[in-house]
């Protein structure tokens, strides 16, 4: 019993990886999800990834479902890469592990200060970048920045 879970185990994870390889290989732009919004930007004090360090959490929501493989989401603002992280704002991390419609990509305040208001945004798989010509699916609206959320 043992081998078989195993062994369906491996097999599982072999062809996630085969999908996740051809969706990078064939695509360097994934279709983005109809709908796609950024959902909250909110200015956080403390975060793991930035080791207790504040910054901006940026929330996307899709009104489906994000795609679950063996890479990862990188949100493109402003020419720049954020590779998604935990969320760090209470009540949508218990969403995002719910439902799988909400993903965070956390930036350094010093990173956001530094970007300009209306960066286009782009949502690419993996290590690639935008496709040349692709049109970004949102532009960074610095005015709607939230209030700084605590965290213990």
């Amino acid at each position: 019993m043992k081998t078989a879970n195993y062994f369906a185990c491996l097999v599982f994870v072999l062809l996630a990886s085969f999908a996740a390889n051809k969706v990078r290989a064939e695509d360097s732009n994934i279709n983005i999800p109809a709908g796609l919004s950024v959902q909250r930007t909110v200015r956080v004090e403390k975060l793991s990834q930035l080791k207790g360090e504040p910054g901006v959490v940026i929330v996307l929501q899709n009104p489906g479902t994000f795609y679950v493989g063996g890479l990862y989401w990188v949100l493109w603002v402003g020419g720049k890469p954020y590779a998604e992280g935990l969320c760090g704002v209470p009540k949508l991390e218990k969403l995002e592990a719910a439902n799988n419609t909400t993903r965070c990509f956390t930036l350094s305040a010093a990173a956001w200060e530094k970007l300009p208001d209306a960066a286009p945004l782009f949502l690419t798989w993996g290590e690639s970048e935008p496709k040349k010509g692709a049109l970004p699916f949102a532009k960074l609206d610095k005015k709607k920045l939230e209030d700084p959320v605590k965290r213990p």
